[in-house]
């Protein structure tokens, strides 16, 4: 038996050893180095039949001298069930096998359990949980030599299968067509943000994509609203590094477009103790009113400049009233509102007020009362309207007539029954009587007290009076009209009163009226004819309260009403004794 080599698969070599033994074993010196050495034997008999050499070998042993090295690659990122590790080994022999060992998020160096095989593969490593994986491999061959333990890692692979988050920030109401805010914000916790595309719709279209793209984690666009005025909805979907993408439908956020400004209006104001009531009403067909500071009343008094009313308060929507305490309770108050949408659209304010509202107020008509002269022991009356100006009915309280001393006068006395109540955009009259105690000038204020019914409100109203006190030395003849009863049913009632302090003495008496038609008219017979009536008068003569004429309101033309009384020397007419004596009577 003879024994044939080749070294890595070259010729056969005989290595000049021949044993006669059927059963034995030689020593073979490695003569070329490291590498593949193929052993066979041939046999001959001892009839000299040779075993025929071919190329298949009996045995073959590797010479493997040095220790093996290996390295690994892999992707940055992978989302997938594995991670695929490429890995390649460098040995004196082909028969290597490479350990796949890893770290977790910086943790403990493990051996994964997988061998690769060979001199290239790839081993798929399944990860537990999403992380970052460090990788190491680590090469052992067949002759029992591994490689060094590697400190550093080879590769790195980001694990991620989570996808990312993102979202779209735009205000809730805008009121320009094209707005430069439109913000998106993605976020990614492992591999990181690598697209965030934009998606809206308006109204119940469906969503399309707007073109607005960014392959950052955060961006904000300029964006036009395609479809004019309405309810648009937008969302983004971010994609990951890893290849995850945002789960649909995300939260879609809701933007109103609106640049049609709201309108508002006041429909009534009422009185409530001190402040005052307003009621609106509001319309806007999409943005819609905020609350509180979004509708503003304005308000001016008797005509004045426009103020912002910023102390008065409202609970929109709960309620449709404003509370507005007025800065002076008395005049007139005009109001309109202003309405702010939430898109920011502010209502213009209107050509004229909404509403007005004028408190109940007294004015006195004639402003002020000249009784002219009077003898002493005369008396005269003259009436007087207190008109109330206002939307409310007031209660006249108390009406007197003060002396320039402060006290209450001697000379002037108001002879209608107080109290009586004035209502709202109407009036009452009142008589006042001035009968001289004293010569010379006599004056006196009158104040007209009032309380505006249904609150606190009150005020003063007041008339100046003067009148002329002389010395009492003839006759007098003196006349009052006024009203009694009921508002609707009064009459008018004419009394005379005659005096003679002298002696006795013939007089002419006439008395006259004046009515709406101009016409002078004559008593007794209220003819136009000049008429009067012959009178004795003894010494001390006086006669008071005598009843010259009563008829009902009503059953008169409305108008003003002047009476005249005299007393004339007979026959002569106009050769009056003292002064004409008059009174004012207005018929409603």
């Amino acid at each position: 038996t003879t024994i044939y080599y080749r070294f890595n698969g070259g010729e056969w070599t005989d290595i000049g050893w021949t044993t006669d033994r059927p059963v034995g074993e030689f020593v073979f010196d490695i003569d070329r180095g490291v590498g593949a050495y193929d052993f066979t034997t041939i046999s001959t008999d001892a009839a000299g039949n040779k075993e025929v050499l071919t190329d298949e070998s009996d045995c073959t042993a590797y010479i493997d001298l040095h220790a093996p090295s290996s390295s690994c690659a892999s992707d940055e990122y992978a989302s997938g069930a594995s991670i695929d590790v490429r890995y390649s080994a460098h040995d004196d022999s082909p028969f290597v096998n490479t350990e796949l060992y890893y770290r977790e998020d910086g943790g403990e160096l493990t051996d994964s359990g997988l061998v690769g095989h060979g001199a290239s593969g790839t081993i798929a490593f399944a990860p537990e949980s999403d992380g970052i994986y460090d990788f190491f491999t680590h090469a052992v061959d067949m002759a029992g030599r591994s490689e060094i333990m590697k400190n550093e890692p080879e590769c790195t692979t980001i694990y991620d299968t989570t996808y990312p988050l993102s979202f779209v920030s735009v205000p809730a109401y805008v009121s320009t067509a094209t707005i430069t805010n439109l913000e998106c914000t993605g976020t990614d916790n492992l591999s990181g943000v690598a697209n965030m595309r934009i998606y809206s719709r308006f109204g119940s279209d469906e969503f399309a994509f707007t073109g607005l793209e960014t392959d950052t984690d955060h961006a904000v666009f300029t964006y036009h609203w395609p479809k004019g005025e309405g309810r648009y909805e937008l969302f983004s979907i971010a994609k990951d590094k890893a290849g995850n993408v945002q789960a649909t439908p995300p939260s879609v956020v809701p933007c109103y477009f609106d640049m049609t400004p709201p309108s508002s209006s006041c429909i009534e104001v009422r009185i409530s103790g001190a402040v005052m009531m307003v009621e609106y009403l509001v319309e806007d067909n999409l943005a819609g009113i905020a609350q509180g500071k979004d509708i503003q009343l304005w308000f001016s008094h008797d005509g004045g400049d426009w103020q912002h009313a910023t102390k008065a308060t409202t609970a929109f929507p709960i309620s449709r009233w404003f509370v507005f305490t007025p800065p002076e309770q008395s005049g007139e108050y005009s109001f309109y509102t202003i309405a702010i949408d939430r898109a920011g659209n502010v209502e213009a304010p209107p050509a004229v007020a909404d509403v007005s509202y004028t408190f109940g107020t007294l004015k006195p008509f004639p402003s002020s009362l000249d009784f002219g002269r009077l003898m002493i022991g005369q008396n005269s009356v003259l009436n007087l309207q207190l008109m109330n100006i206002g939307e409310s009915d007031v209660s006249v309280t108390d009406v007197v007539a003060v002396s320039p001393e402060g006290t209450e006068s001697e000379h002037f006395q108001v002879i209608s029954r107080i109290p009586f109540t004035v209502a709202a955009e109407s009036y009452n009259t009142i008589s006042v009587s001035f009968a001289p105690a004293t010569l010379g000038t006599i004056s006196a204020v009158l104040h007209v007290s009032w309380q505006e019914v249904g609150s606190f409100r009150a005020g003063t109203a007041y008339v100046d009076m003067v009148g002329f006190g002389e010395e009492f030395s003839q006759p007098t003849i003196a006349i009052e009209a006024s009203s009694c009863g009921e508002r609707g049913d009064e009459e008018m009632v004419l009394v005379g009163s005659l005096r003679n302090p002298g002696a006795s003495r013939e007089v002419e008496a006439f008395i006259a009226v004046r009515g709406p038609d101009g016409e002078l008219r004559f008593w007794p017979g209220w003819g136009t004819e000049v008429s009067g009536v012959s009178l004795f008068l003894p010494e001390g003569f006086e006669v008071s309260g005598y009843e010259v004429l009563r008829v009902p309101v009503a059953g008169i033309p409305s108008g003003s009403y002047t009476f005249y009384a005299a007393l004339a020397v007979p026959g002569t007419r106009y050769d009056f004794i003292g002064s004409i004596s008059t009174s004012h009577f207005q018929a409603e």
